[in-house]
C-alpha cells in the first residue's frame, strides 16, 4: 500500500459527478445521538470500530481472492492511520474490498444495518459466501463521538471510480464521484476532529489506544509519524534539517501468544504475557493454553493468579473476569459475563470468530446461545486446569489455601460443575492429622456397615476436634469431617450427598452410628435418669423442646443437638454476625433444641439419685442450680451462644463461694 498518499497538500479531489444529497433512515438524529452519547464508554472505542472494519474489509478481499482467483496486487494487506496535524485530520485507510456508490448508500445510509451481524446470521443458515463480512455496520458511527464531519472515500475492485461519502450527523450525506490519490481499492475514512479532540493526532496517544484495543489484529497497523530532525542528538554537531522527516511505524508486530501453539511458547513467554495483562510485579500460580472447535470456536488462555484478588467477592468491584476478543479485536475489557462468579479469581484472555454483536461491540447479546457455549467452555477448562493442580498436592494445597472459598461457592451455584466441583474439595478431619482429605479418600475409610459421611461445623479445628459430639465417633473409630469454612455449611445445602453417600452433622438428631454400643445404663438406673430427664425437662421448658438419654457422649455430662432440617449451632453463630441479619427471619430458622445427657457421667448419676431418693420437688434449688448450670454449660460446649452472660457468672461465683466455704476457707469481706 505504498501509493497511499499521506501529505495533506496532496488530498485533492478530482472533478467528478456533481453530488447527491440524502437524508438518513427514519429516527437517524435520535439513534445518532444515542450511539455518541450513550452506547460508548469511552471515546477513544472510535479507533478501535473503524481498524476492526478495515481489517473486516481485507478479510473479505482475502475470501474473494482466495475464492474466485481475484488477483491481490502487489501491496501488502495492511491498514494505515495517517494524522495530519495542520489539516486537524485523522485518516483510516485500507486496501480492501472497497464498496460501491450503492453499496455505500446501503452499508452508510441506515443505523440498523450490521454487515457483521447480517455475515454471522448467514453463516448459520448455510447461506454465507463471504459477501456480507468488511460492510461497515453500526461502529462506523461511533467516528462522530471524535469528529464533527466524516468523508469516505471507497473504491471497489467492481467498478472502476471511487466515491466520497460524507456526513456531519446532522440528518443528511452525500455521494459524489471524486478521487483519494493513491487508492486504487479499499477504503480511506477522513475524520475532521473536533478541537477539544486533537490530542488524538499525537502518535503516542494513537498508539496506545492501538495497543489497549486493537493490538492483534492479524493484519499490520502502521502509522506515519514523524522522525526527530537529524543533528538533533544534543552534541552541537550537525545542523537540524529545516524540513521534518516522516516514516511508517508497524503498531502490531506482536502476535497474539494464544493463537500459537503451546509447543512453540515457554513458560518465559506465558510469564511475559501474564504480567502486561495484570501488571509488571505479578505472577500466576497456573495457566491453561487451549482452543476449542465445534458449534462454537475459541481460544483463550487462563491464568490462576499466585495471589488472590483482594477484592476478589467484592459484588460491586469492577474490572474482573477475562479479556474479550472477537477476531483478534478486544470487546470487553473485563468480560465477567464469560464467568461464573466463582471464578472470577481467573485471569486471561477469549478470543472467538463466531461471536455475534449487537448495537456496539461493548454490548454482547447476553442472551445468545453462543456466549453460554463460550461460557461453559471456559468453566470446563477451568475444571481441567485444576484437576492438573490436584495431581501435584504440594501444588494444590497452595492453590486450595488461596481458592478453596471458590470453589465451595460454585459446589453452592453451579449445579452443572457441582460433582466435578466437589471431588475438588479438601477438608481437615478427625483422621487426617495436619494434612486434609477429599472426599473420595472419606470414602474410602468408611468403617464396615458406614453409609453416611460425617461432619461437624465449628468455628475452629481445634474447636471440632475438643467437642462433646466427637465423643462417640472418636470411641468407634468414625471418621468425621471439620467443616470449619463459614460457607461450608452453604455449600452442602446444595450438595446434601457424595455419590450416594448423604452429610450428616453429627450435631444434630437423628445420627445413626455405625457399630456397636453399650447397653446403656442397668433398667433400675434408667428408671431413675428417665425421672430426671422429665425433671429437667419442666425446668428448661421453652427452652429445649426435650430432654433424653445419649447414646453419643462418653466424658460429657450433656449436649444441646438441634433439628435434622434446622440450623446447626454453628450457622446460628454465622447469622448472628451477619451485619443486614434478620431478627425475624432467626426466630424462624432457629431450630428446636433437645438436650441430650450421658446416663453414665457421675454429675448425670448424682443428680439422677437425688430424684430418686424424692428429694426433688419444686423449689428444689440445688436440682434448679445444677441443672442450670448443665444446660449453660452445653450451651458453651456444643458451639451455641449463652442467653444470660450475668446470670451464667452469678452462678459460678455463687459455686465458688460454696466450695470455698466448705473447704474452710471463705472468701475475704471486701475492703
Amino acid at each position: 500500500m505504498a501509493g497511499v498518499v499521506h501529505r495533506r497538500t496532496l488530498l485533492r479531489l478530482r472533478g467528478g459527478a456533481q453530488a447527491e444529497t440524502y437524508e438518513f433512515g427514519a429516527d437517524m438524529s435520535q439513534l445518532m445521538s444515542l450511539i455518541v452519547n450513550s452506547f460508548y464508554s469511552s471515546k477513544e472505542i472510535f479507533l478501535r470500530e473503524l481498524l476492526s472494519n478495515s481489517a473486516d474489509a481485507i478479510d473479505k478481499f482475502r475470501h474473494r481472492s482466495l475464492t474466485e482467483g481475484t488477483p491481490t496486487g502487489d501491496s501488502a494487506l495492511q491498514i494505515s492511520l495517517i494524522p495530519d496535524a495542520e489539516a486537524g485530520t485523522l485518516t483510516v485507510v485500507d486496501n480492501g474490498v472497497g464498496m460501491t456508490r450503492e453499496e455505500l448508500r446501503a452499508n452508510l445510509g441506515t443505523i440498523a444495518h450490521s454487515g457483521t451481524k447480517a455475515f454471522m446470521r448467514a453463516l448459520q443458515d448455510g447461506q454465507a459466501d463471504g459477501a456480507l463480512i468488511g460492510q461497515f455496520g453500526v461502529g462506523f458511527y461511533s467516528a462522530f463521538l471524535v469528529a464533527d464531519r466524516v468523508e469516505v472515500y471507497s473504491r471497489s475492485d467492481a467498478q472502476p471510480q471511487t466515491h466520497k461519502w460524507e456526513s456531519d450527523a446532522g440528518g443528511k450525506y452525500t455521494i459524489e464521484e471524486a478521487e483519494y490519490p493513491g487508492l486504487t481499492r479499499g477504503s480511506a475514512v477522513v475524520l475532521h476532529l473536533k478541537e477539544e479532540e486533537k490530542d488524538l493526532l499525537r502518535p503516542t496517544r494513537l498508539r496506545a489506544i492501538v495497543k489497549q484495543h486493537s493490538e492483534f489484529v492479524q493484519h499490520p497497523i502502521r502509522l506515519w509519524e514523524p522522525l526527530p530532525p537529524q543533528g538533533a542528538d544534543g552534541g552541537g554537531g550537525e545542523e537540524p534539517e529545516a524540513a521534518p522527516r516522516s516514516e511508517w511505524s508497524i503498531l502490531n508486530e506482536q502476535p497474539p501468544i494464544w493463537m500459537q501453539r503451546p509447543s512453540e511458547l515457554t513458560d518465559t513467554d506465558y510469564a511475559k504475557f501474564y504480567k502486561g495483562l495484570t501488571n509488571p510485579w505479578s505472577d500466576y500460580m497456573a495457566v491453561k493454553h487451549f482452543e476449542v472447535e465445534g458449534q462454537v470456536g475459541m481460544r483463550g488462555l487462563l491464568y490462576v493468579p499466585k495471589e488472590p484478588p483482594f477484592d476478589i467477592f467484592d459484588q460491586l468491584a469492577k474490572g474482573k473476569g477475562l479479556r474479550l476478543y472477537v477476531r483478534r479485536v478486544l470487546v470487553m475489557d473485563k468480560c465477567d459475563e464469560l464467568c461464573p462468579e466463582w471464578l472470577g479469581f481467573l485471569r486471561g484472555v477469549i478470543d472467538s470468530d463466531d461471536l455475534p454483536l449487537n448495537v456496539s461491540r461493548e454490548m454482547l447479546q447476553h442472551s445468545s446461545r453462543l456466549l453460554r457455549l463460550l461460557r461453559r467452555h471456559v468453566v470446563r477448562k477451568a475444571l481441567e486446569m485444576m484437576n492438573e493442580l490436584a495431581a501435584d498436592e504440594e501444588k494444590y494445597a497452595g492453590f486450595y489455601d488461596s481458592y478453596a472459598k471458590n470453589l465451595k461457592l460454585g459446589v453452592h451455584e453451579d449445579e452443572a460443575s457441582r460433582e466435578k466441583l466437589a471431588a475438588l474439595l479438601r477438608f481437615r478431619s478427625s483422621k487426617s492429622a495436619e494434612g486434609a482429605t477429599s472426599l473420595a479418600q472419606y470414602v474410602d475409610r468408611m468403617v464396615a456397615g458406614q453409609e453416611d459421611i460425617f461432619y461437624i461445623a465449628a468455628e475452629s479445628v481445634e474447636a471440632a476436634a475438643n467437642s462433646p459430639f466427637m465423643e462417640a465417633f472418636n470411641q468407634r473409630g468414625i471418621e468425621v469431617l471439620y467443616m470449619v469454612d463459614p460457607i461450608d455449611e452453604y455449600a452442602l445445602q446444595s450438595y446434601p450427598e457424595h455419590q450416594g453417600h448423604r452429610f450428616v452433622c453429627i450435631t444434630k438428631e437423628g445420627v445413626q452410628l455405625p457399630g456397636s454400643a453399650d447397653d446403656g445404663p442397668a433398667p433400675e438406673d434408667r428408671a431413675a435418669v428417665e425421672r430426671l430427664c422429665e425433671a429437667m425437662g419442666r425446668l428448661l421448658s421453652g427452652r429445649v423442646a426435650k430432654v433424653a438419654l445419649s447414646e453419643r457422649l462418653s466424658q460429657s455430662p450433656c449436649v444441646l443437638l438441634t433439628a435434622e432440617h434446622g440450623w446447626s449451632a454453628n450457622m446460628e453463630r454465622i447469622m448472628r454476625a451477619q451485619a443486614m441479619s434478620d431478627t425475624k427471619a432467626m426466630t424462624a430458622m432457629r431450630s428446636q433444641r433437645t438436650l441430650e445427657i450421658n446416663p453414665a457421667h457421675p454429675i448425670i448419676r448424682s443428680l439422677a439419685s437425688h430424684v430418686a431418693a424424692g428429694e426433688a420437688a419444686d423449689g428444689d434449688q440445688v436440682l434448679e442450680r445444677s441443672v442450670e448450670l448443665l444446660y449453660e454449660a452445653a450451651l458453651l460446649s456444643s458451639g451455641f451462644v449463652l442467653e444470660s452472660t450475668s446470670g451464667f457468672l452469678s452462678r459460678v461465683h455463687q459455686l465458688l463461694e460454696r466450695d470455698l466455704a466448705a473447704s474452710g476457707q471463705p472468701p475475704a469481706a471486701p475492703a
